[in-house]
């Protein structure tokens, strides 16, 4: 198996001299470094547990530099990540309501867009909870409303409850070993 992400990357070998040939090769064009354990990749830190065939993926303090960074201090937690609209019940049509509210400036759309950009990856990494809410932010973003922004308030007050959550995963093959390594272009 192989991950290429721009200038990391992850291969899954069986034999050392698999992967030492991979890096002798590499290195007669490019500058390396390596990571035997493959703890981190791409920003996320892989707890690896060969004995129960299972990785934990996480992301240390994301959410919380992110929450800084856009400046979410309301302490107030929330239980879901997208507000709850109640289904039509009989109804062989869900019908969405028209949103009416104001239009935002361009600041408040670029505000937006970094939010969605910023937790698109978490949520397809670490907490796939949030695509659904991510998806209708996205979707609104390139004519945000100011319904838009709360629904963006709604789910940055959703990630303060994210003090430390992780992805475990278990492989159901046999498993290999695993290495990162870091390409630097020189």
């Amino acid at each position: 198996m192989f991950a290429l992400i721009v200038d990391d990357f992850g291969i899954q070998y069986v034999g050392k001299p698999t992967a030492d040939f991979l890096i002798s090769t590499l290195r007669q064009d490019y500058t390396i470094t390596i990571d035997w354990t493959g703890a981190e990749f791409c920003g996320l830190h892989l707890d690896w547990d060969y004995t129960e065939r299972s990785v934990k993926l996480s992301m240390p303090g994301y959410v919380a530099r992110a929450l800084e960074r856009f400046g979410h201090t309301d302490p107030t937690p929330l239980d879901s990540p997208h507000k709850h609209v109640l289904p039509q019940h009989g109804a062989k049509v869900q019908l969405t309501t028209l949103d009416t509210s104001p239009p935002l400036d361009a600041a408040a759309s670029t505000r937006i867009q970094e939010i969605v950009g910023i937790f698109l990856y978490y949520a397809h990494a670490i907490n796939n909870t949030m695509l659904v809410a991510l998806g209708t932010i996205a979707s609104q973003q390139a004519s945000a409303t100011e319904t838009t922004a709360h629904a963006c308030i709604h789910l940055l007050a959703i990630m303060k409850r994210e003090n430390f959550l992780l992805l475990m995963t278990k492989k159901m093959m046999t498993v290999c070993q695993s290495l990162l390594i870091k390409i630097l272009v020189t």
